[in-house]
């Protein structure tokens, strides 16, 4: 389903619940981590790289924004930890 909504030519914003990437993750690798099964879903999807790709998604356990996932814009403004902030997107 996601790969059918992603269109060539332009920046794409992939929403998840869980993480699509094992690095976005604030822990140490485990099998009970929320990654488990997308160690790298972000790779198996045809994202045109020509763009600003953008991650958002939940389950980091820390604040991301930045280039965690090479090629990706990782964005979580919130963590279980901290303190809730904001971040704006522009495509």
């Amino acid at each position: 389903m996601i790969t059918a909504k992603i269109k060539p030519g332009i920046s794409t914003v992939l929403c998840t619940h869980h993480l699509p990437h094992e690095s976005l993750n604030g822990h140490a690798p485990s099998r009970y981590n929320f990654y488990s099964g997308m160690k790298d879903l972000v790779h198996d999807l045809p994202f045109d790289m020509r763009f600003k790709n953008y991650l958002v998604c939940g389950h980091t356990h820390r604040r991301v924004i930045g280039e965690v996932v090479p090629g990706f814009m990782g964005v979580n403004v919130g963590s279980d930890y901290g303190r809730l902030q904001h971040y704006t997107v522009e495509c």
